[in-house]
């Protein structure tokens, strides 16, 4: 998270695998769709978009083991995102997959 909020493009990209794959859904700032990245060159193409939509986000928790591991996050709007995170045999990223609720959902 500290790389994403400080938007440290090159040291978030070293914990991705060379062909990480990445899909978030846009819905903010009057953007709707989505955003898919194969390798690390488009993530570093679609940052710029990404990073101005997102701006920073607070870690609210994370389960993880050494395969994959799920992060809820909070933006600076209070909208909520669970991020799905899949690790490579050399621990480096290799798919991440975000999922979009505005708000906490009552149990």
């Amino acid at each position: 998270m500290q790389e994403w909020n400080e938007g440290a493009l090159d040291k978030l990209l070293a914990r991705f695998s060379e062909d990480v794959v990445f899909h978030a859904p846009v819905r903010k700032s009057g953007m709707r769709g989505e955003i898919v990245a194969s390798g690390r060159e488009q993530f570093r193409a679609a940052f710029a978009t990404l990073k101005s939509v997102r701006r920073t986000f607070h870690l609210l928790s994370v389960l993880a083991d050494d395969a994959s591991g799920s992060l809820v996050l909070r933006d600076d709007d209070g909208d909520l995102m669970n991020v799905l995170v899949a690790f490579d045999g050399d621990r480096r990223i290799c798919r991440v997959t975000s999922y979009r609720q505005s708000r906490a959902v009552p149990a």
